[in-house]
């Protein structure tokens, strides 16, 4: 798994990949913003072997505008800053 967490603790982004089961989630100070299941069962019925083809499949499909919330959520923000 690959996952897109905000640490409460140092306010910082991370991208954080664990095996098996394993969450970061289980770290009260964690929020998840963002989980990219890699293993085979995930891709394998629509993409075969090709795992980056269903990477890039994934992010076509990212609902940013929840992980913004959810970022806004767990930093206390009300809105996206304009760049």
């Amino acid at each position: 798994y690959a996952w897109l967490v905000h640490d409460g603790r140092s306010g910082a982004l991370s991208v954080v990949t664990t095996a098996n089961q394993d969450t970061p989630a289980s770290d009260a100070e964690v929020s998840v913003l963002l989980v990219l299941d890699v293993w085979e069962h995930a891709y394998y019925l629509d993409h075969k072997w090709m795992r980056q083809q269903f990477i890039d499949a994934f992010f076509e499909v990212v609902d940013w505008g929840e992980v913004e919330a959810r970022y806004n959520a767990a930093t206390g923000a009300t809105a996206a800053t304009e760049l």
